[in-house]
């Protein structure tokens, strides 16, 4: 018992910064269960975590991308800490590994879920670090062709395609994660938006005083650009950008079946 209490030492340690002597005593007292240590230590007042009610100082962190080997099954997941410091650990990027193969295995697209499955490993994080520790989203696709492209960690994208070509699939996925667009086509556009727009860019037009024809012809201009910021397929290519995107993926014979996009810390 008393080298197995030693040998359970150095992990308490890291898990909750204590001290040799703080470590052992939890331990013995536990019988050699990390968990209860932990938990006698902090009844004791040993460790006191930091509890806010909002996380709004959750501002760093990692995007995480894993896909299955057969590409049918992707996930995205955010998993957010408060500094740069803590987001470039190499013991929370191996958390974040964990729980997005996890995810991944298990087909979780259920963000409590995997918050109850990973809910003491959050826990011991949070006392390790100092700092609040939250997984903030996730998301699962589920496809016939995937492909993904990670931004050093800040943004993740995959996409679903109709036809496989490596090097092309990855380009759209750069450009989905430079340009950001919300749908695959304007028809993806639900309508209620498209009208909202059109009322906006006519009424702008009517109050410079311009007459219905020129108004219209103004709105219609204006949501020709509103649909080249949120469709893919109207928007030019990054890496060429005199071709349209649909006019490279008919050239290919490719279409986009669907994507996701995760920022860190965006609104969504």
């Amino acid at each position: 018992m008393k080298n197995k209490i030693s040998s359970l030492v150095k992990i308490m340690r890291e898990r909750t910064n204590l001290g040799i002597l703080e470590c052992k005593k939890s331990l013995i007292k536990a019988d050699g269960d990390i968990d209860l240590a932990i938990q006698y230590a902090r009844k004791s007042g040993l460790i006191i975590s930091k509890q806010k009610h909002s996380i709004q100082s959750i501002n760093s962190g990692i995007i995480l991308s894993k896909i299955n080997k057969e590409k049918k099954i992707g996930i995205l997941v955010e998993i957010n800490s408060e500094t740069d410091f803590v987001a470039k650990n190499l013991i929370f990027e191996t958390f974040g590994s964990e729980l997005a193969y996890t995810a991944l295995k298990k087909r979780i697209s259920d963000i409590d879920i995997l918050r109850n499955l990973f809910k003491n490993k959050i826990e011991s994080l949070t006392l390790q670090f100092g700092e609040n520790i939250n997984i903030r989203r996730i998301k699962l696709l589920c496809g016939e062709n995937l492909a993904s492209y990670m931004h050093f960690q800040k943004i993740g994208v995959i996409v679903d395609y109709s036809n496989i070509d490596e090097k092309l699939n990855q380009k759209i996925a750069m450009h989905i994660a430079a340009s950001n667009p919300k749908y695959i086509n304007v028809n993806c556009i639900p309508k209620y938006i498209i009208d909202q727009e059109y009322k906006i860019y006519l009424e702008y037009a009517l109050n410079l005083r311009k007459s219905q024809i020129i108004a219209e012809k103004i709105a219609h201009g204006r949501m020709q650009k509103f649909f080249e910021s949120v469709a893919l397929e109207e928007q030019n290519f990054i890496f060429n950008p005199e071709k349209k995107i649909k006019s490279i993926l008919d050239k290919n014979n490719i279409c986009v079946i669907n994507f996701i996009r995760f920022e860190l810390g965006e609104k969504y």
